[in-house]
């Protein structure tokens, strides 16, 4: 698990909003959604590599791989996704 005190912060609905709005620019797509107990994970391809993404209610959220993606592009996903997301400060349209 990745914790990023920035990425973490973000929502579901943010990141669920920012995927559908500018996720093909980093080929990335949200193919279904679920719930656990205290979490929302949105299950994902990734340059065709499947990733979930969880937003824990204590935790934040946090990417975890489901198949072999290196760490260096996981926390650049990371970073991107805060970047555009529609809440983050750092968003520019």
């Amino acid at each position: 698990m990745m914790d990023k005190p920035g990425f973490s912060n973000l929502e579901i609905a943010t990141l669920r909003q920012t995927i559908a709005r500018a996720g093909e620019a980093r080929q990335l797509t949200v193919l279904s959604e679920g719930m656990m107990p205290e979490a929302d994970i949105l299950l994902c391809l990734y340059r065709n590599q499947r990733i979930n993404i969880h937003v824990d209610l204590v935790y934040g959220a946090a990417i975890h791989a489901i198949d072999p993606v290196d760490a260096h592009e996981l926390r650049s996903l990371e970073q991107w996704l805060q970047k555009h997301s529609l809440h983050s400060p750092n968003h520019k349209p």
